[in-house]
């Protein structure tokens, strides 16, 4: 390990509000231990202590923090804990969201961007903390470009010890924790990744959580290559021998198996002691597919899962890997094309869920072993890693929405907009408050500089409106909205997408927009509000006037989807038709697809396939075509509607 004197690394220049007595962390409703990402140890998400979900309601927002919080809050006693890309710490009284404490630790390295989306290399790692001792350990990378561990106290933000931790062979300004710390059989686990530029390697360090004795070390790839980093937000998993699951990158300079794209079995000595590889990890590495995008989960039975870049997901069994290609199944998740999955998932037995860029995937589990895609939640709010707390997943989105799905069907039960995030990797944790008898769940969500808390209960939550939102076109030309009312609203939006919207009261059930000009296609999306903000969000619907025939064509065409990935369709029939033809036009340029219906058909439904999609509906008589319809459109799955 490089040595280096004192004065040379400007930091734990400690900055901390008035002291408050040590029972601070002894209030009176204390949160349940989220002290490391994910709850535990196996990094399953789940809060095993919130009553079940009934209804939801924003709490405080913090105070501006001094920078962008990366870290995933871990929660002690009555007090949040995060730290910020400008290397300081902070605690949060978890009813109010007031500073209770913050230590500036030092000075953020300044990032090339060429290399690396954060400006600031700080604290990006999420922290972990000791409950038992009062401590909790950050690391972070300050001026003049070296990687150090800190332990500070719990209640007081006072620096208790720190320690030099750059990894031992790579300039220490080429590589930065970004993976959560771990504490296990009193070590301190510290992964590095890169920042994207120069030469560098994956490596996972230990030393004593006590600050004393050495600091220990392994590195991939095997030597001569480079690369292989270590940075998937939610940190090795441990067993509970103690031994660690991490997974890692792409390498370069190799021309043979060399440990990257890989999941390595690791002693609490840092022994490698097993490993696993896709069968195409070389495919893998050629393509910046990084295996290691999220870290891995252990799963009852001794199986282990992990998923990447590419999207497809795999099983392991955790005593014995199986080297290259020794997946015990396999199969994809993540949808073609998209950009696979990244952060950290969440394990409910049997079901395990996945943050696809496109939207969160369910997983459930099944004899062989095996699994089975058991939904797809909302897409185009790309989700973060999602926690388990009231019997539903909680999910924020980078686009900013919050919401809460059920874990057996994917529906959706809560949603709100506390706003958007800085994070490719936002996250969340829960606990549990009880006061006067009532159980109420808490979470904690990051939101750029800030900590935003909600709350939820047992009582169920009043309907909202919005559901079976339908467009069509009256003999006019305009656009016809219709939907079901609900009670929880006191207004919505409705948006033309890329241009103006109206406001509506709450207890409107349609509306005519008279405004849209002829020959376009302006698509549109219902937002329900109520007094804490916005309820939910509905499918986007378009409509093309003008687009009809002259001729003898049917009357009153509506779609609408309802959150489901198929289309409703209905029209009144005009004299004489003997058949239907439903035209199904895909808007990103595919192969249009025709379906007969009989002359007596007043309705249909058609799977939109994944793909925004637009409909016409053709009228026969013989074998002539009389006349058709206007053609309505939709995007499937853009609905987030409780």
């Amino acid at each position: 390990m490089k040595s280096l004197r004192l004065a040379v690394l400007p930091l734990l220049l400690v900055v901390v509000a008035p002291p408050l007595p040590r029972d601070v962390l002894a209030a009176s409703n204390p949160l349940p231990p989220w002290v490391t990402y994910h709850h535990d140890l196996a990094r399953t998400g789940v809060d095993p202590t919130g009553p079940t979900f009934g209804s939801a309601y924003p709490g405080w927002t913090s105070p501006q923090l001094d920078g962008p919080v990366y870290t995933e809050p871990l929660l002690a006693g009555n007090n949040v804990f995060v730290g910020t890309e400008n290397d300081t710490v902070y605690s949060l009284d978890a009813t109010t969201g007031a500073i209770v404490w913050a230590a500036h630790l030092g000075t953020p390295v300044v990032a090339n961007t060429t290399c690396s989306s954060i400006p600031f290399d700080g604290i990006t790692a999420t922290p972990v903390i000791d409950l038992a001792n009062g401590i909790i350990y950050v690391v972070m990378l300050a001026q003049p470009g070296h990687n150090a561990l800190v332990a500070l106290a719990l209640d007081t933000g006072t620096v208790l010890w720190w320690k030099l931790v750059d990894p031992p062979q790579d300039d220490p300004t080429q590589v930065r924790s970004r993976s959560a710390l771990v504490l296990s059989q009193g070590m301190i686990y510290i992964s590095y990744a890169s920042r994207d530029c120069g030469i560098y390697h994956g490596w996972v360090q230990a030393t004593s959580a006590t600050g004393n004795g050495p600091v220990i070390s392994f590195m991939v790839p095997l030597p001569p290559g480079y690369g292989s980093s270590l940075w998937a937000p939610s940190g090795p998993a441990v067993d509970s021998a103690g031994n660690l699951f991490v997974v890692t990158s792409n390498s370069y300079g190799s021309t043979s198996y060399d440990y990257s794209d890989s999941v390595l079995k690791l002693s609490p000595t840092l022994t490698l002691l097993d490993s696993f590889a896709p069968p195409n990890w070389q495919q893998l590495n050629a393509l910046d597919l990084d295996l290691g995008s999220v870290g891995p989960v252990l799963l009852a039975n001794g199986l282990v899962f992990v998923v990447g870049k590419q999207g497809v997901g795999y099983l392991l069994q955790a005593n014995h890997l199986g080297g290259i290609n020794g997946q015990l199944f396999a199969a994809p998740i993540c949808a073609p094309g998209s950009d696979g999955a990244y952060g950290g998932t969440a394990y409910l037995d049997p079901y395990i869920f996945v943050p696809c860029a496109e939207g969160l995937v369910a997983l459930k589990l099944g004899a062989g072993p095996g699994f089975s895609v058991a939904w797809r939640g909302p897409i185009g709010t790309t989700p973060g890693a999602p926690v388990v707390s009231g019997g539903v997943v909680w999910v924020m989105s980078r686009q900013g929405y919050l919401y809460a799905l059920d874990p057996v069907t994917g529906g959706v039960r809560y949603v709100s907009w506390p706003g958007p995030t800085l994070t490719h990797f936002p996250s969340l944790s829960a606990g549990v408050q009880t006061g006067s008898g009532v159980a109420v769940g808490q979470l904690f969500v990051t939101l750029g500089k800030q900590i935003a808390n909600y709350a939820f209960t047992s009582t169920p939550a009043q309907p909202v409106g919005g559901h079976n939102f339908s467009i069509s076109l009256d003999a006019s030309g305009s656009r016809v909205f219709t939907w079901t009312g609900g009670a929880a609203q006191t207004s919505y939006r409705l948006n033309l997408l890329g241009g103006a919207s109206v406001t509506l009261p709450g207890s409107a059930t349609g509306y005519t927009d008279v405004s849209a000009p002829p020959q376009t296609l302006p698509c549109y999306q219902l937002i329900p509000s109520g007094p804490t903000g916005l309820l939910g969000i509905s499918d986007i619907l378009c409509a093309w006037q003008g687009s009809q025939s002259a001729g003898a064509a049917p009357s009153g065409f509506t779609m609408s989807l309802n959150g489901s990935p198929a289309a409703s369709l209905s029209w009144i029939a005009p004299a004489g038709q003997t058949a239907y033809v439903l035209g199904a036009y895909p808007m990103n340029g595919s192969s249009p697809r025709y379906t007969s219906l009989p002359g007596t058909a007043t309705s249909a439904t058609d799977d939109l396939q994944s793909l925004p999609t637009c409909y016409v509906v053709f009228a026969v008589v013989g074998s002539t075509f009389t006349g058709h319809t206007p053609a309505l459109c939709s995007s499937p799955g853009t609905a987030i509607l409780p």
